[in-house]
């Protein structure tokens, strides 16, 4: 996805952190987590809680949620090799306040 990779980063850099919560599983999730590995973006969790010791419940915590299915998650439909809308990464940033 056109400037993932960067937005991830910054967000990175500033000390906040990043879970992959997704429906991939198998081959499909291992190759999410090499994707993150080969950009050297850590995952703080992995379809999992990790800040899970205040309640039972397996949503993660998080102060901001980016899903392409969620409502309002700015999109793009003009990515060349998706089929399906994707995440505009630099609307992200500019309401994340990433910009420079």
């Amino acid at each position: 996805m056109p400037g993932a990779v960067e937005v991830l980063r910054r967000i990175v850099e500033r000390d906040d952190r990043l879970i992959l919560w997704t429906m991939r599983s198998g081959k499909r999730l291992a190759d999410a987590v090499a994707w993150f590995e080969g950009h050297d973006l850590p995952l703080h969790g992995i379809n999992e809680n990790p800040e899970q010791s205040w309640t039972d419940s397996p949503k993660a915590y998080a102060h901001v949620y980016i899903d392409d299915s969620a409502l309002g998650v700015p999109l793009r439909d003009d990515v060349p090799g998706f089929e399906r809308s994707c995440v505009d990464w630099a609307e992200v940033a500019r309401l994340l306040e990433l910009e420079d």
